[in-house]
């Protein structure tokens, strides 16, 4: 879950997250922002990576997997 907040609302609010493909061995998740986007990663413990991608922010149902790499 993401916790934010709106400076220029003075609020705050929570973001769900995707559920990776193997949510029993994500080993390491990275946040960023990409393309104007923000950007979830997930590795897990098999060498796979899921980059997701919120195409419209703040909407949950908008994460979309991109690409998953076999590492």
């Amino acid at each position: 879950m993401i916790i934010y907040f709106d400076l220029e609302k003075e609020t705050y609010g929570e973001m769900f997250l995707p559920q990776p493909e193997d949510a029993n061995n994500v080993s390491n998740a990275t946040l960023d922002v990409l393309s104007d986007c923000l950007c979830l990663c997930f590795k897990s413990e098999k060498t796979q990576l899921d980059v997701w991608f919120m195409k419209e922010y703040g909407v949950v149902k908008s994460w979309t997997i991109i690409k998953v790499f076999r590492l």
